[in-house]
């Protein structure tokens, strides 16, 4: 959303990515396992967006990465 836009639109983009994911799982107990997880996103098209009269706003980048940590427990 803009403060002061003149004449509002909505718009969207659907990006496909390639990625890569890997993960190292350790068990602490018989049911508890921990592990970190981590990823990469690759993308052929990034788009920027841009406000009239502002400029860019936003570029989706052409690689991106995530990780995360996690504790697991089998019933």
């Amino acid at each position: 959303r803009g403060f002061g836009v003149s004449a509002p639109t909505s718009n969207g983009v659907t990006i496909g990515a390639g990625t890569i994911d890997a993960a190292i799982i350790g068990l602490i107990a018989r049911r508890v396992e921990v592990g970190l997880d981590a990823g990469l996103a690759g993308r052929p098209y990034h788009p920027t967006f841009r406000l009239g009269n502002v400029g860019d706003v936003f570029a989706v980048p052409a690689i991106s990465w995530a990780a995360g940590f996690f504790v697991g427990v089998s019933l």
